[in-house]
């Protein structure tokens, strides 16, 4: 009888245990080049809901992966947002972050877009009309992020058009004011300001058709990053216009830290927000937390070639504070802030 009776209360405590976990099971694929060539042994990292995949997945012959990341049951809804890391020696690390609609309920599957690796190397070529253009714009310091036109499709006459120029003051603004949100963390009072990152509209018709375009835009420029983007517009009947935006972020290399890729697709907006200053932001958080590391990156390799010991000591205190402000749901970034924080103390020693 009393081995019945345990042999129910394990049978009980599985169904708690199945009751309180749900897994979802994202799939995807990687590729390169124009021909979209499948790569394989790509080590793919993922986070939902906070939640990491217990371990990297790698994609087989075919370019394909496949994951189940634990969740809290019940915690699974329609839509949600899934950041992927994709590294693979030879690539720039890419991480992609972005909606995708699963079934409700045990068994809920997630397919995420094709990602897009570019290779270490890759440059595509500039015209001569696009070097002319730049010429003027380069960067003596390598503290500029550029901002290439948004292109709306389908391309039209009637298609909304976001200007490049508001856009970048607008996206300026939001990123000044979470770096002066960290400023007021009075574990910094005494260390002055980073440097801020400066924003600079670059004019059409210099386009990034590729994330290797916009690479060989960053290199000409001398840039800290380059962003660009698009946006697919949906013109439904009797229903008010919507664009689904998908920005790209092409961190260039600083000392030893070779370029990296961010790309963020966020849900569907009003076309109407398209020219207004609200658009920066209904946009993902994302963008400022990768313009604070892109300058902590760039801040890092100038201390560490300098010899600069306080300027260690000052990135060291900074780093620390942001990752104290990361939320639970920010697995990647707080690990992005350890890594290099890691590399600050060791180059402070002991």
């Amino acid at each position: 009888m009393r081995a019945l009776r345990c042999a129910a209360c394990l049978l009980a405590a599985g169904a708690l245990a199945s009751a309180a976990a749900a897994d979802l099971t994202v799939s995807g694929s990687v590729v390169t080049g124009p021909d979209r060539t499948p790569v394989a042994g790509v080590q793919v990292d993922l986070e939902v809901r906070g939640r990491l995949a217990p371990g990297a997945a790698r994609t087989d012959a075919a370019g394909r992966f496949e994951a189940r990341v634990p969740l809290p049951a019940g915690s699974i809804p329609p839509s949600m947002a899934v950041t992927a890391r994709y590294v693979k020696d030879g690539f720039d690390p890419l991480q992609a972050v972005e909606p995708c609609a699963s079934g409700p309920g045990p068994g809920a599957r997630c397919t995420l877009r094709p990602a897009e690796l570019v290779a270490t190397a890759g440059l595509a070529a500039l015209t001569e009309e696009e070097l002319r253009i730049l010429a003027p714009l380069r960067s003596a310091e390598g503290s500029t992020l550029y901002l290439l036109e948004y292109q709306v499709l389908p391309p039209g006459p009637s298609a909304p058009r976001i200007d490049p120029h508001s856009f970048a003051v607008s996206l300026r603004m939001a990123i000044a004011t979470a770096m002066d949100d960290l400023y007021s963390d009075p574990a910094l009072a005494d260390y002055d300001p980073l440097d801020a990152a400066g924003l600079v509209a670059v004019p059409s018709p210099v386009t990034a058709a590729s994330p290797e375009k916009a690479k060989a835009v960053g290199e000409r420029l001398n840039a800290l990053g380059v962003v660009s983007g698009t946006g697919l517009l949906r013109a439904g009947d009797g229903e008010p216009a919507s664009v689904t935006m998908t920005s790209n972020l092409v961190l260039m290399p600083t000392g030893e830290e070779r370029s990296r890729s961010l790309l963020v697709r966020d849900p569907e907006l009003p076309a109407t927000l398209l020219s207004s200053g609200e658009l920066s932001l209904r946009l993902s958080p994302v963008w400022n937390q990768s313009a604070f590391l892109a300058v902590c990156r760039r801040e890092f390799a100038r201390a560490r070639a300098q010899g600069d010991r306080g300027g260690l000591e000052r990135l060291r205190a900074y780093l620390i504070a942001e990752r104290s402000r990361a939320g639970p749901g920010q697995g990647m970034q707080r690990a992005d802030l350890d890594r290099l924080l890691r590399r600050v103390e060791q180059e402070l020693g002991p």
